[in-house]
C-alpha cells in the first residue's frame, strides 16, 4: 500500500513537470518506507491514510441504511480523502524539495491543516447522507444509561434534542 500511494503521489508530481522516482520498500530506522528520489521526503504507512479510511468506512458501515447508500456514501468519503491525501503528499514532496520549506512546516502545519479541513467537509457529507452515523456516534456518549440489549437509548439521547415534550401536571412549564 505504501507503494501504490508513493507512485499516486509522484504521479501527481510528474504531471506537473517534476522528475522523481520512488524506490523499492526498505526498512529505514526501523520503520517500513518508500524512497523517493531525489527528495528528503520518505512514505511510511500513515502517508497513504488508510487509517483514516478504516475508521470512516466502520463508522459508515454501522448504520440501519440500505446497502446501496452505504456504499453510495462509502465512495462519497473514500474516493475523495484518497485523493486528497495525494495531493496532500505530492505538496509536502514540493514544499520541502522545491521550496525549501521544513518538513515539521509543510507537513505538520499545511498538510495536516488540508487533511482537517477535508475530515470535516467529509463528516458533514455523510452526517446529512445518513443520520444513523450521528446516532450511532451521540449513543456512544449515552453508554452509561443503558439498561440492558433492548434498551432505547434514543430516547434518552435526542429526547430533550430533537423532539418536543408536552409538559405533565408534575412538571413547571
Amino acid at each position: 500500500m505504501i507503494k501504490v500511494v508513493s507512485d499516486h503521489s509522484i504521479g501527481l508530481l510528474k504531471a506537473v513537470g517534476h522528475s522523481y522516482t520512488t524506490l523499492e520498500p526498505r526498512i529505514i530506522m526501523g520503520e517500513l518506507s518508500v524512497p523517493i528520489v531525489p527528495s528528503t521526503v520518505r512514505m511510511v504507512l500513515a502517508c497513504t491514510a488508510l487509517q483514516g479510511m478504516a475508521v470512516a468506512g466502520s463508522f459508515i458501515l454501522l448504520g440501519w441504511e440500505s446497502w446501496k447508500r452505504k456504499a453510495a456514501v462509502l465512495g462519497l468519503v473514500l474516493v475523495p480523502t484518497y485523493l486528497v491525501n495525494l495531493g496532500r503528499n505530492a505538496l509536502v514532496i514540493h514544499l520541502c524539495d522545491v521550496q525549501g520549506m521544513t518538513f515539521n512546516l509543510a507537513h505538520g502545519v499545511i498538510g495536516k491543516s488540508i487533511s482537517l479541513v477535508t475530515l470535516v467537509v467529509l463528516v458533514v457529507v455523510a452526517f446529512i447522507l445518513l443520520p444513523s452515523l450521528y446516532e450511532n456516534i451521540v449513543g456512544v456518549m449515552d453508554l452509561p444509561w443503558r439498561r440492558g440489549p433492548n434498551h432505547q437509548y434514543k430516547d434518552r439521547v435526542f429526547g430533550t434534542t430533537f423532539t418536543k415534550e408536552e409538559p405533565t401536571d408534575e412538571e413547571p412549564i
